[in-house]
């Protein structure tokens, strides 16, 4: 697959239920956000809430949230993007298990939310219970 590279800013938006969690923007000092990268502490900088305007904020979530409803999620997803110098949002893929340790994106949203790591996983199970 050859796909053109889109130059910009990293973000990610969680959703719980239906609440779109605030945007982390994910800061890579060398390279690019790859394995290495990704679980390497120091490596990556990852700041949340994201320092955007408010404007960029409400879309991030606006479009995270369409996507997890398109895509048939009920209980939590991650999406990605790339926001070019433009302010255009790329859509990058949506993880429907986001990863679930302490130091994980999602948990660190939640946590701007107000949700602690625990809380994050009890609402987790109770949306999943009602389905």
């Amino acid at each position: 697959m050859i796909e053109q590279f889109i130059s910009g800013r990293e973000f990610s938006v969680g959703v719980l239920g239906n609440i779109p969690l605030p945007p982390i923007e994910i800061i890579v000092e060398d390279g690019f956000y790859d394995y290495k990268n990704k679980y390497v502490a120091g490596r990556v900088k990852e700041n949340v809430p994201a320092n955007i305007d408010l404007e960029m904020d409400k879309q991030l979530r606006e479009v995270s949230m369409k996507v997890h409803n398109i895509l048939g999620l009920e209980v939590y997803s991650r999406s990605d993007f790339i926001v070019d110098c433009d302010k255009k949002i790329y859509f990058i893929e949506t993880n429907s298990i986001p990863g679930m340790t302490s130091t994980s994106l999602l948990p660190q949203e939640a946590l701007a939310q107000g949700l602690s790591f625990s809380d994050l996983c009890e609402e987790i199970i109770e949306l999943s219970l009602k389905l």
